[in-house]
């Protein structure tokens, strides 16, 4: 059987939706250098630093996955941040990003 691209991405963006993220401890968090965070991929001192200082993790997925190679549409991410919790990267790994809203403001 053959799997489509869009359903594997599908399946992708569900298992990240699922992830949990462990409950931010009271001490304050080491931050990491930029250079550690911004590896290929998600490095595990990124995902470190994310567990310790992000919690409530949630996921609104509106995709349409009815063309063969792309899945456009919207991704919401809400959290709770962990005071000092030096700068956040998020990832994103495809062909384009049509636009990035941060707490309602358009980003550049």
């Amino acid at each position: 059987m053959t799997i489509s691209r869009n359903a594997r991405i599908a399946a992708f963006l569900l298992l990240l939706a699922a992830a949990r993220v462990p409950a931010v401890s009271a001490q304050a968090p080491r931050v990491p250098s930029l250079d550690e965070l911004m590896q290929p991929g998600v490095s595990l001192e990124l995902a470190r630093h994310r567990a310790s200082t992000l919690s409530d993790v949630r996921y609104l997925l509106e995709l349409d996955v009815t063309a063969e190679d792309s899945a456009p549409g919207r991704v919401t991410a809400t959290f709770q941040r962990a005071d000092a919790a030096g700068d956040l990267v998020l990832d994103f790994r495809g062909p384009s990003l049509g636009a990035l809203t941060v707490n309602g403001q358009a980003v550049a």
